[in-house]
């Protein structure tokens, strides 16, 4: 019995010598029915050759929009009944797809699911200033970076809301469970985040500032949907 396809979206900007390893960490993943989409938000130069020296990789370029933009474009021209989705200097396990496809199938009910990530500090750059060793090295909770996703809960849902450059993940996981869409997170660490220095989220202050903004828009769902149901 054939495998479901997964189709896993990659965004793409400026990732220098770090596409190239990410590329191979979802080339070795050990479930064979997979769909490599390589999204190109801009990068100068374009990051084409990278991706065809890897036949398995689907390259697309666009202007550069930022992640919400390019993983929107990967889901709209992706082909799999689930979408997974990693960063362009992240790691992915060799399993992280078979457990998560394994957690989806053995349950239904979920619309997706998480997995744990551990930080791991890029060996060619010196450690940003915002990076503290003991705590940003102990795994945590991924978001969308580990997600793997029913093609159906991403069209119930929505896309990613492109207004926001940084906290477009959170904010849709915040719509996804004002929604009632169901979740869990594998325990195992699935994927390896780089850091080097130019992760988006080493902006805490706009970070937090669309924090604040995606919190108040879940508030009003919540209070509407109160309301048309009393």
């Amino acid at each position: 019995m054939a495998q479901p396809l997964v189709s896993v979206v990659v965004p793409a900007f400026e990732p220098g010598e770090y596409l190239r390893e990410a590329i191979e960490s979802l080339v070795a993943q050990t479930y064979p029915s997979l769909e490599i989409i390589v999204v190109d938000d801009g990068s100068t130069p374009p990051c084409r050759a990278t991706c065809d020296a890897y036949p398995a990789v689907r390259y697309v370029a666009q202007e550069h929009g930022g992640p919400a933009a390019a993983r929107n474009t990967g889901v709209e021209l992706s082909h799999g009944a689930f979408i997974a989705f990693q960063d362009a200097d992240d790691l992915s396990t060799p399993e992280r797809i078979e457990v998560q496809m394994g957690a989806l199938e053995g349950d239904p009910s979920l619309g997706f699911v998480l997995s744990n990530l551990e930080n791991f500090h890029a060996r060619d750059v010196a450690p940003p200033s915002w990076f503290r060793e003991e705590a940003e090295l102990r795994s945590r909770m991924g978001f969308v970076n580990t997600a793997l996703v029913r093609r159906e809960t991403l069209a119930s849902v929505g896309p990613f809301d492109s207004a926001y450059r940084i906290g477009e993940d959170i904010d849709w996981l915040v719509r996804a469970r004002d929604a009632g869409v169901r979740s869990a997170v594998c325990p195992e660490v699935l994927l390896r985040r780089r850091i080097h220095g130019r992760n988006l989220s080493a902006d805490v202050r706009l970070g937090h500032q669309n924090l604040v903004l995606i919190l108040r828009a879940s508030l009003r769902r919540r209070v509407q949907t109160r309301v048309q149901t009393s």
